[in-house]
Parts: structure tokens; sequence; C-alpha cells
């Protein structure tokens, strides 16, 4: 009797793993989609028409310089110089040398120009010059040399290549103090004649 019972029930569950095999064989699968983002996607612009031409020192030889130009400051340029004029002239950097000129006669500065790509909004630019200060134009050249500038930069100075010669006296080098301590107490500074005569000047 227990045999017979056996044999049915594993027959049911035969048949009932069966049925799961073949109801999820059959059943589509549900892909599950990721949620969408209502956030909308920013691009960072190439220009911000601000208008501005801007100088930085790089080093005592280098100063660097970036700019932004107005589409209404082209718009100007070529209603005053013809429609086409901004094909016909070069872009242009004039670099001004105001190093020892007074600001009322700085137009007559010294300078020297460096034609730059149309698609730039930057540059590095070579001085040689330290503790010199500079100032900068953005504009366009023609081919007889009339140059029209659109934009100005702020003036920089370049630093000296140098160790300055000022000495800070909260800051003084070790040199110095040496110098000092020696020439405080009275006491010869040892070694050469030479070198003594030159710690003692």
């Amino acid at each position: 009797m227990l045999i017979p019972v056996l044999v049915v029930g594993i027959i049911l569950l035969i048949i009932l793993f069966a049925y799961i095999a073949f109801y999820f064989r059959t059943k589509p699968i549900l892909k599950r989609q990721l949620p969408t983002s209502s956030e909308e996607t920013y691009q960072i612009p190439q220009s911000y028409s601000t208008g501005r031409l801007v100088a930085m020192v790089k080093n005592p030889y280098w100063i660097y310089a970036y700019w932004d130009l107005n589409p209404s400051q082209k718009q100007k340029f070529t209603s005053q110089y013809g429609k086409d004029a901004w094909e016909r002239s070069r872009p242009t950097l004039r670099v001004y040398d105001l190093t020892g000129v007074e600001s009322y006669t700085e137009t007559k500065a010294p300078y020297f120009d460096l034609f730059i790509d149309d698609l730039a909004n930057n540059w590095y630019i070579r001085v040689g010059k330290p503790r010199s200060t500079f100032y900068l134009e953005l504009g366009r050249k023609f081919a007889d040399g009339l140059f029209v500038p659109l934009l100005r930069s702020n003036r920089v100075t370049t630093p000296a290549d140098s160790i300055s010669s000022e000495i800070d006296p909260q800051w003084p080098p070790l040199e110095e103090l040496w110098k000092s301590v020696y020439k405080a107490k009275g006491i010869p500074v040892p070694g050469s004649p030479q070198l003594r005569q030159e710690r003692n000047d």
C-alpha cells in the first residue's frame, strides 16, 4: 500500500517540476528599463562674448594672454572697413613695452607685432625682458600696415630673473647673519685674507 502512494507522489512531483520548467521557459522575460533622466545636458560654449583681453605673467621671459571677442566688435569692424575687411586682414597681437614710459605717452611706447591664428583664443608671448611692464592690444592688420585695435589688456610686469639685492631684516640670509655675529663681537673672520676682506665688506 505504501509503494503505490510513493509512486504516485513521485509522478506528481515530476509533473509539477515539468510544468514549472515549461512555464518559465515560455514566459517572456521582462527587461528592467533604466530610469530616464529628465535633466538637460549642457555643453560649455566656445565663447562667452565678454569682449575681454587678459594678460598674465608666466615667468621673467614670457607672458600669457587669452581673449574673448564679442560678435558686435567684429560687426563694427566690418561695417567701418568693409564686408570683406575681416578676410583681408590678419589677427595680430601688438605688445607694448611700457618700461620707463610715462602713462600719458604710452601710445608711443615701443612695440612688436605677433601674427596669430584666427581660431586661437590664447597665446604665449616671449618678451625676454625681466622687470619690465607690458600691455597688449588684439586687432586686425591690413597688408598696407594699418593696425586696427579691437581689445586692450591690463598691464603686467615680469619679475626679476635673479636674486634680489635687497635684504629683508626679518629674513636675512645665513651669510648675512654670520657676518653680523662676527662684526658685533669684533672677532676676525677666519680664512684667507681675500675671503676675510670679502666677508667684512
